[in-house]
């Protein structure tokens, strides 16, 4: 089965915020509700 997905570090709450994602979020502003930028994952 293939899956779509993105897997996220938000360190929005430091002293210097940051953001990680496995897939690039291509939007101004960090927005990982996007499945349109997901990966695919694929579980064998």
């Amino acid at each position: 089965s293939i899956f779509r997905a993105n897997f996220y570090k938000c360190g929005d709450k430091l002293t210097m915020p940051h953001y990680l994602t496995w897939n690039q979020v291509g939007t101004d502003k960090p927005d990982f509700h996007r499945p349109e930028f997901f990966g695919s994952l694929e579980f064998a």
